[in-house]
């Protein structure tokens, strides 16, 4: 068994969120059907538009990964983000 990482491309967060949104989604359309991909972000991002982005992948993958309950607080953005 693998688990593929997939760096997500920090050039979308300049952007904005609904670039942040549909490059997630295509990553994940290329990765499916697989339930073994880890999406990160390993590199600087702008400051001033990170908070938007981030939210933005997180709704993502709640929405396409419909995670357990008891995962919710993993997928939550912090400080009300």
């Amino acid at each position: 068994d693998k688990v593929i990482w997939v760096n997500f491309p920090p050039s979308f967060f300049a952007l904005g969120p609904d670039a942040c949104r549909e490059e997630l989604r295509q990553l994940i359309r290329e990765a499916a059907p697989g339930s073994r991909v880890v999406f990160g972000v390993a590199e600087d991002v702008l400051p001033e538009n990170w908070p938007s982005c981030l939210a933005a992948l997180v709704q993502v993958l709640k929405d396409e990964f419909h995670p357990p309950e008891r995962w919710t607080n993993a997928f939550t953005p912090v400080n009300g983000i």
